[in-house]
C-alpha cells in the first residue's frame, strides 16, 4: 500500500508521461513542522534525528531541492546498525535505493540483494525530492512526481536518524520536515 497519489499525464517532447505525486490532503495530518532553509553537506551530515521530528513514531513527509551535478545518497538508520540507503547516482543518471543492510532480510535470499534503480529524465538543474518514510516503508518522489520509487524494508528497530552523504561539499535547499499522524 503507498499514500494516496494523485496522476498527471503530461506531454514531454513528442511523448506522453505519468507524473504522480501524494495527495495534496496528506498536508491536513501534519502535526508538527520543521523548516530549514540551508543545509550545508561536508562529507556527512545529519539532517534529521528524532529530537527534530519524531521519526520512530510516525509517518515523515520530507522536502528538499539538490543539484543535479554531484552523486548524492542518503541514509536512514537506527541503533541496531541497520541502514536504509537511496540517493542520485550522476554517472549513470539515475536515482536507487538500497535495503541490503535496512535490517530483517533473512526471509528471502532475492529481497535485498539488488538494489532499485530508476533513470532521471528530467532535465532540469535542480533535482526536486520529496520522501514519504513510514516505519517499513519509502515512497520517493523525484522531480515533481516525474520519477517515482517505493521500497519496504524491515528495520530491527526504529530509524532514528536521516543524513546526507557525498564526497564533495554540496547544500540541500529548502528541507521541510513535516511528521504526520493518521488516527
Amino acid at each position: 500500500m503507498t499514500v494516496a497519489r494523485e496522476l498527471k499525464l503530461r506531454k514531454v517532447g513528442d511523448t506522453y508521461r505519468i507524473y504522480s505525486l501524494p495527495v495534496k490532503e496528506l498536508d491536513d495530518y501534519i502535526t508538527k513542522k520543521v523548516e530549514k532553509a540551508l543545509v550545508g553537506v561536508e562529507n556527512t551530515a545529519i539532517i534529521a534525528i528524532s529530537a527534530d521530528i519524531d521519526i520512530t513514531k510516525a509517518t515523515i513527509k520530507y522536502d528538499f531541492a539538490l543539484s543535479q551535478n554531484e552523486n548524492y545518497e542518503f541514509s536512514l538508520s537506527n541503533q541496531k546498525g541497520d541502514t536504509l540507503k537511496f540517493g542520485f547516482d550522476k554517472p549513470k543518471n539515475q536515482f536507487y535505493i538500497d535495503r541490503e543492510k535496512s535490517g530483517i532480510t533473512s526471509f528471502n535470499d532475492d529481497f535485498a540483494n539488488k538494489v532499485s534503480t530508476a533513470p532521471r529524465t528530467s532535465k532540469s538543474e535542480k533535482i526536486l525530492v520529496r520522501i514519504v518514510l513510514d516505519k517499513t516503508s519509502i515512497e520517493l518522489f523525484f522531480d515533481n512526481g516525474e520519477t517515482v520509487m517505493t521500497e519496504i524494508f524491515f528495520p530491527n528497530a526504529p530509524f532514528d536518524s536521516f543524513s546526507a552523504h557525498a564526497d564533495k561539499n554540496f547544500k540541500i535547499e529548502n528541507v521541510e520536515m513535516n511528521q504526520l499522524k493518521f488516527n
